[in-house]
């Protein structure tokens, strides 16, 4: 699609194109007649080319038009112009909670995740209730106001794009890092599935990271589907146990197991940051895309009141402020209560203890020094390239250790640039193989599956494609 910067578009005239997505472009846009500024996401062509499609951006516009709440983003106006569909919004003067996020680099204060969080819920309650699913809740949708408002923005598009999960291209309706397993299975959504994605988003913004992520996008569905969620606390020890608790109900695998509601999610949250401290300023105003990481200001308590934490919580102590990042750890720090008068006799009879321990670990790592360096050799972290790590592949799996040859062609893959993946598909389709060996049929699965979508496109790559897809009809038909 050409840019439509300085042209008119019925009676808007476009200024500036303000980002460009997979669905749709945003311009930002002026009415002369009202003297306002919106802004105008244009659908992409391709998107328009399904059945039926007129009739449902009709319908769904409609309902769409008419929610009326503060956190969510005012439509003025759905049009078609010249086979161009678009839709006309008030235009928010701020950034996005995608923006924020990519300028904090790490988790976000406690405090402001508790507003943005706040406000968001809000609005999805709000369309619950008159009916409404989003369908694509992540950052990039919750727009950031300069005046501290939160806003939810493109409600529906999902479901204007298309009546089932795919759109005219084959592709998934929906960004796969915030995407519910039930939806990236292709079946119905609900409720359920918005709150899924919410608590995706929640999950980033307390921990920085979002909890799965992979080379390709189905690999990122898969793991949505399949594979156990990363705790938070194993890439921010010092969340709160009653934080994480929340997070993980949110993204609870069955629809049935998660929050009834995101007013129940949002409650859940304010119950859990109830005890964390964060400064003073934090409680009035969270910051935005254009305020730099500030609040240096004396800590106080969130609401203002303490709330004890449960007796087996290892969060930050009383004195730390919370809402500044903290350094990712593989591992629960084990943090020691102060010693007491009353303890210290204890102590003392614990050290010959500690001694013992002392003396078997420095035995432990002399055996280690003998014995352990010399297989040192063999282990994935000395491949250091592609060839290097395919070369380990092979010879693991020449001694039967299959899965020591999946860790080397993961690592193979690893150091594969981003531009050539696709000369080096077979890496996928090795994996596979590795996995089928094992009866991992499921990973064995998306492997293939990834193995043959590097290939597309490429003509020198069709009996690989063949050779996957083969594969991948062998497995679901055992």
């Amino acid at each position: 699609m050409a840019t439509l910067d300085g042209k008119m578009l019925g009676k808007y005239q476009v200024i500036e194109r303000l980002g460009r997505g997979g669905m749709a472009e945003v311009y930002k846009a002026y009415h002369p007649q009202l003297d306002r500024y919106t802004a105008i996401k244009v659908l992409h062509h391709f998107l328009a080319e399904g059945k039926d499609f007129l009739t449902r951006f009709q319908r769904e516009a409609k309902a769409i038009a008419t929610l009326r709440h503060p956190n969510i983003v005012q439509v003025y106006d759905f049009e078609s112009n010249d086979d161009l569909y678009y839709m006309v919004m008030e235009f928010v003067d701020g950034g996005t909670l995608k923006e924020r996020i990519t300028q904090a680099n790490g988790p976000l204060p406690y405090a402001e995740i508790a507003h943005i969080f706040r406000e968001t819920a809000s609005a999805l309650q709000y369309a619950h209730k008159q009916g409404v699913l989003h369908r694509d809740i992540k950052p990039a949708n919750v727009l950031l106001g300069k005046d501290g408002r939160v806003v939810l923005t493109d409600f529906g598009i999902a479901r204007i794009l298309s009546d089932t999960q795919f759109t005219a291209t084959g592709t998934l309706v929906g960004t796969p890092a915030y995407m519910s397993p039930e939806q990236g299975m292709g079946l119905k959504v609900n409720a359920a599935s918005d709150i899924y994605s919410l608590g995706v988003v929640l999950y980033e913004m307390v921990t920085g990271k979002v909890p799965f992520n992979s080379e390709t996008p189905l690999a990122v569905i898969h793991k949505h589907i399949h594979e156990p969620l990363p705790r938070p606390r194993s890439l921010r020890p010092d969340i709160p146990r009653e934080l994480e608790k929340v997070i993980q109900k949110a993204l609870e695998k069955d629809p049935t197991d998660r929050y009834s509601s995101a007013e129940e999610l949002k409650r859940a949250l304010d119950n859990a940051l109830s005890g964390v401290r964060v400064p003073e300023q934090e409680l009035h105003h969270a910051p935005t895309v254009d305020e730099a990481l500030s609040s240096q200001t004396t800590p106080e308590l969130y609401d203002k009141a303490t709330i004890a934490m449960p007796p087996e919580d290892e969060s930050a102590p009383e004195e730390s402020i919370v809402s500044q990042p903290t350094v990712a750890m593989d591992a629960e720090p084990t943090k020691s209560p102060p010693i007491q008068k009353s303890e210290t006799r204890h102590t003392r009879k614990t050290l010959p203890v500690k001694l013992i321990f002392g003396i078997i670990g420095a035995v432990l790592l002399a055996l280690l020094l003998i014995w352990g360096i010399p297989k040192l050799g063999e282990s994935v972290a000395d491949c250091n390239s592609v060839e290097s790590c395919h070369s380990l592949a092979e010879e693991r799996l020449g001694r039967n250790d299959v899965n020591g040859a999946i860790a080397a062609i993961e690592t193979a893959i690893g150091y594969v640039p981003e531009n050539e993946h696709p000369p080096f598909a077979q890496f996928w389709c090795l994996k596979g193989e590795a996995y089928m060996t094992i009866e991992e049929f499921d990973a064995a699965l998306w492997s293939f599956e990834d193995c043959q979508a590097w290939t597309e496109g490429d003509p020198d790559l069709e009996e690989l494609r063949v050779f996957a897809q083969e594969k991948i009809d062998m497995i679901r038909n055992r």
